[in-house]
């Protein structure tokens, strides 16, 4: 992922994943505030996926490796 920045347009977000890429940009360089709102979206929504992912991870990884019991 990169956030290209410049000082006369406005950034250009570029995500890519294998064979796949997303290029995100505001059209003419006119940010609004629905590109600020977006921008605040998309934060929430990477956090909310980063905290499944790591959910999930911890979980199989506590599934994997149980703490002994018995030995107390």
């Amino acid at each position: 992922m990169t956030c290209h920045t410049y000082a006369d347009r406005s950034p250009i977000l570029t995500v890519r994943l294998g064979l796949a890429s997303v290029t995100v940009s505001a059209l003419s360089n006119a940010v609004t505030s629905d590109h600020v709102d977006f921008a605040y979206a998309l934060i929430a929504a990477v956090n909310d996926y980063l905290v499944e992912c790591e959910r999930i991870r911890f979980t199989s990884e506590d599934a994997a490796d149980p703490t002994d019991l018995r030995a107390a």
